[in-house]
């Protein structure tokens, strides 16, 4: 549910409805109006690399909810605040800075999340190639990243 509710806002652009039309005057808000007329506000689009694998990651961490409560005390936080923190950068994506920034702090337990749902595998054949194709996935997507973005 969080999911599709970071995608909706994302699609309908709620960050630059929120801009436009703060809730609240203060100086948190100056400056955020300040920083989207800034040269780093660009639009990092809804459908961006990191966005698809955050969103594919988030929904392996749901559909693996019932058997990795039982294996890992931490699991359900750490799935929960990796959700917020994808959902976050759908919701944001048309103004980036915002988007990418607050999301880091959710989803930084990706470096541990992952493993766990790796390590969930009983057979190490099947292990090996979710860490192979993990692997080279993050090398493409990071590959492709530096030819869409210039300057990387």
């Amino acid at each position: 549910m969080i999911l599709l509710m970071g995608f909706v806002f994302g699609l309908v652009g709620i960050s630059s409805f929120i801009i436009s039309n703060p809730p609240f005057e203060s100086t948190i808000s100056t400056k955020i109006i300040n920083y989207s007329n800034s040269q780093y506000a660009e639009a990092i689009g809804i459908f961006d690399n990191t966005n698809i694998k955050n969103f594919l990651i988030s929904l392996a961490a749901i559909f693996m909810w019932d058997r990795m409560k039982t294996k890992d005390e931490f699991f359900c936080v750490m799935s929960l605040f990796f959700v917020i923190g994808t959902a976050w950068r759908l919701a944001f994506s048309d103004f980036g800075i915002l988007a990418a920034r607050v999301a880091t702090l959710f989803t930084i337990v990706e470096v541990i999340l992952i493993p766990n749902m790796i390590h969930a595998f009983d057979k190490r054949i099947s292990l090996k190639i979710i860490i192979v194709t993990y692997g080279l996935l993050t090398i493409a997507m990071n590959i492709s990243i530096k030819d869409i973005v210039n300057p990387y």
